[in-house]
Formats: structure tokens, C-alpha cells, sequence
């Protein structure tokens, strides 16, 4: 199966990548593309960028990076990459009270696959991001799902992460609280941080007009980048007797914090102009990340990711 046959939530299976750092966080990240070319045509090649939240990365050194590789023989190996951060082009989004930020792995990608190795992933693009008219169609209790790692959980043997399903418990169209976030009814937990957020529904699609399709509708409205918990106290009891210590904790109230998916387009933006300042600035770029056990050499990297190299670009839409 190619990756344009792939359906939607087949796609989604395969954006995401785990991220932990050596400030003790972890994490969720998803890939992304950006063509080169002003005119969005992918022909000529493009960026593969990773999306996370800003916080997920904050005080961190050094990044773990979780990939699936196929080798000549088609044999496939899940591979942590342990690197600074300054082997990567981290940007952030302009605005910084906007938990967004994108690491340029271009050049990574492309070390790797002149090595004889194939990544195993789909990324998304600004093509799964609705424009108002689109969204209007996504309201209050619209399905969404996440995608992601909840406190770190996934499967390691096949580098497969964890698919939640919700509700938008607020309308994605309107600000939550004056920002451009807004609220989803769904268990989330630590390690949540970046995972995209997706209106998604199969067969019956019923539209605000009150009209009902058929197929599979999906968009990518949002990231999440947090939850909201209650404290919660008690006291221990023992065959109907109190015992005079108190317990406190802190819980997750089920409500899930998502920044609007139009953000990703001024984040992306942003870093667009940043590769043109360094362009124009002859910026000399470091050298390529190196595999810290194994056989896996990597090359010099090219800033872009070339047209050769293996990139899976997905469209929402139709399954």
C-alpha cells in the first residue's frame, strides 16, 4: 500500500513521533512538510519539519528522537536518536506566549537516506488545516481524535503511538477565554504535549446545514498542550474510622487545552523566514546528527530535504 492509499487514520498512525529530553520531559511531536517553493508545489522539494509544544523542549540539552527505518532489504528497525539541540534548527512560534515551536530534520532525513535507509512515516500539511469555511462545519461535540504518547505509553516493539477519542467540549471557531485555543472532553494525560488534534468522522457525516454524506471527513484543528486538573482531598478510613492523616492530590478533570490549528500556518511562516534570513546571511548549518550504537552512518546535511528522499505527503479528505 502506498502512502496515498492510505486512509486517514492510517496516516495518522505513522505522523507522530515520541520526544523525550534530558530535562526529565516527554512528550508528542508530529511531522510536517513545507515545500519549498512560495507556491506550496512539493516538486521541488520541501521541509520536513517536527511540531511540538514549546514546553515540551524547554531547559533541554539534548532531545531523544524515536524513528522507524527500513534498510535495503526492507527490514525494519526502531531507532532513538540522542543529539543536542543545537544539532537542529529549532524555531519557535513569533509570538511566545504561543506554545508552539518546529524542528528542521531535513537535513537528518537526508543523511540517513543517502545511507541506504527509508523512513517509515506519513507527514501532514497545510493542506489538512480547514479554512473558515471548512471549520464552520466543526462545532461543539464535533468528534475528534488525538494522537500521541499519554504519559509516555506506546508500543516500543512496533513504534506505534496511542489514538484517543473525544469531543470538542468548546467551538474551535471561537477563543476560548480570548486566546485562540479552545477545549476538548477527552482523557488527557502528561506526555500529550503536541499531539495533533483531529475532527474526524466516518460514514454518516452530518453537516450544520443538517444535511448528512457519506465518506470519510478529517482536518487537523488543533494541538494539544495541556490539561485541566481539580484538587481533590480526603482522609483515609479504616472500618468506618478516620485516620488523622489527610491525603491531597491532583486530578485530570478530562478537559484537554488545544491551540487553534491556524497557528501551525504562522509558525511555519515564521520559520520560512528564518531560513530566508539565514539563506541570505550565508549561514554555514552543522553538520548532520550521529547515531550514538549501530551501523548507522550519517552524511552532511543539506539544509532542505531533497525530492529523492522518501516523503510521504498526505491529503485529508476521502478515504
Amino acid at each position: 500500500m502506498t502512502p496515498l492509499q492510505l486512509t486517514a487514520v492510517e496516516r495518522l498512525d505513522r505522523c507522530t513521533v515520541r520526544i523525550t529530553t534530558d530535562a526529565g520531559k516527554s512528550g508528542t511531536g508530529f511531522f510536517f512538510f513545507e515545500p519549498t517553493d512560495a507556491a506550496g508545489q512539493s516538486e521541488g522539494g520541501g521541509y520536513i519539519l517536527i511540531i511540538t509544544c514549546r514546553h515540551v523542549l524547554a531547559n533541554a540539552q539534548c532531545v531523544q528522537l524515536i524513528f522507524t527505518l527500513f534498510d535495503a532489504a526492507g527490514n525494519a528497525d526502531v531507532v532513538e536518536i540522542d543529539e543536542p539541540l543545537t544539532s537542529f534548527q529549532l524555531v519557535g512560534h513569533i509570538d511566545p506566549d504561543v506554545d508552539l515551536v518546529c524542528l528542521n530534520i531535513s537535513g537528518f532525513m537526508n543523511g540517513v537516506t543517502l545511507d541506504g535507509y527509508t523512513f517509515d512515516f506519513t507527514a501532514l500539511g497545510r493542506d489538512w488545516i480547514p479554512g473558515p469555511d471548512v471549520l464552520n462545519e466543526v462545532g461543539v461535540a464535533a468528534n475528534v481524535l488525538m494522537v500521541g504518547y499519554p504519559d509516555g505509553q506506546w508500543d516500543h516493539v512496533n513504534n506505534k503511538p496511542v489514538f484517543r477519542r473525544g469531543i470538542t467540549a468548546t467551538n474551535p471557531k471561537i477563543s476560548w477565554q480570548g486566546r485562540r485555543e479552545f477545549l476538548i472532553d477527552m482523557a488527557v494525560y502528561q506526555g500529550s504535549s503536541g499531539s495533533p488534534i483531529v475532527a474526524y468522522d466516518h460514514g454518516a457525516i452530518g453537516t450544520t446545514g443538517g444535511q448528512i454524506g457519506f465518506g470519510t471527513r478529517s482536518w487537523l484543528i488543533g494541538i494539544n498542550q495541556g490539561v485541566y486538573e481539580v484538587d481533590v482531598e480526603g482522609q483515609i478510613s479504616i472500618n468506618g474510622v478516620a485516620e488523622d492523616s489527610v491525603i491531597r492530590a491532583r486530578l485530570p478533570m478530562n478537559l484537554g487545552e488545544c491551540i487553534s490549528a491556524d497557528r501551525i500556518n504562522e509558525l511555519v511562516d515564521h520559520f520560512r523566514d528564518h531560513m530566508i534570513r539565514l539563506v541570505s546571511d550565508n549561514y554555514s548549518f552543522p553538520s548532520s546528527p550521529t547515531r550514538r550504537s549501530g551501523p548507522l552512518s550519517l552524511l552532511g546535511e543539506p539544509s532542505v530535504l531533497v525530492p529523492s528522499s522518501p516523503v510521504s505527503l498526505c491529503s485529508p479528505g476521502s478515504s
